[in-house]
């Protein structure tokens, strides 16, 4: 069967586009969702072909699977989709920013198109950190609690909760910055080395980077953490 792709004129990815939403971020960390990205990651696909690759990186993910055949066997079948349900998750996608119509197939001797769906970005990454400190459920107990075990650390008078929430956000602040300008300023050669990672292994890395610019920058903070008697 003949056909051609038209990519429309409008259509843009960007290398990177940074989340400040970490609700964003999770969401592509769905286990239901993430296969759309990963399989949209080598350029703009219809949704039958979606559909195949979508299932084929499940099946891939359940083979490593510890588990007996039959068990592959029953959750492959819990878990493969129809194009049906693909596009209600692509509607999402849509509306999220993650995924745009970025053209149409046409095929030789048929009216009828087809959308080809791609993705908004090369490498969808998560700014922020700070916001982890506001007012969420469980985080004021958190914070008296690390207050208190500071406290036993230092044998001294434990800091306030106001005055480790204020240091933890500008910490997280500074890494951030650092973080952003880092993958900014390198993002064609960043985006090529994370573009096989899970959004789970990319949060591993940003993890162990968070904590090696925390290192870097440790002086910058060290007088501040003394004046503050937070350590």
């Amino acid at each position: 069967m003949s056909y051609h792709d038209h990519i429309y004129p409008s259509y843009k990815e960007e290398t990177i586009k940074i989340l400040n939403e970490i609700e964003k971020f999770q969401f592509l960390e769905d286990p239901k969702i993430e296969p759309i990205i990963i399989a949209l990651r080598k350029g703009p696909l219809t949704v039958r072909e979606l559909e195949n690759q979508y299932n084929e990186l499940v099946n891939e993910r359940i083979d490593e699977m510890d588990l007996s055949q039959e068990e592959k066997n029953v959750l492959l079948e819990k878990l493969v989709r129809k194009s049906k349900t693909l596009y209600k998750y692509l509607n999402e996608l849509e509306k999220q920013g993650f995924v745009i119509p970025a053209g149409k197939r046409i095929v030789e001797n048929q009216t009828a198109s087809e959308t080809l769906y791609g993705r908004t970005a090369k490498l969808f990454l998560h700014q922020g950190g700070q916001e982890i400190w506001s007012e969420t459920e469980g985080m004021d107990s958190a914070l008296k609690l690390l207050s208190g075990t500071l406290g036993l650390l230092n044998k001294s008078k434990k800091p306030s909760v106001s005055t480790l929430k204020n240091m933890l956000i500008k910490i997280d602040k500074k890494i951030d910055v650092d973080i952003k300008s880092l993958v900014t300023d390198y993002s064609e050669d960043f985006s090529k080395l994370a573009e096989n990672l899970s959004y789970y292994e990319l949060k591993l890395m940003f993890t162990g980077l968070k904590m090696l610019l925390l290192m870097k920058n440790y002086d910058e903070f060290e007088q501040e953490l003394h004046d503050s008697r937070i350590l």
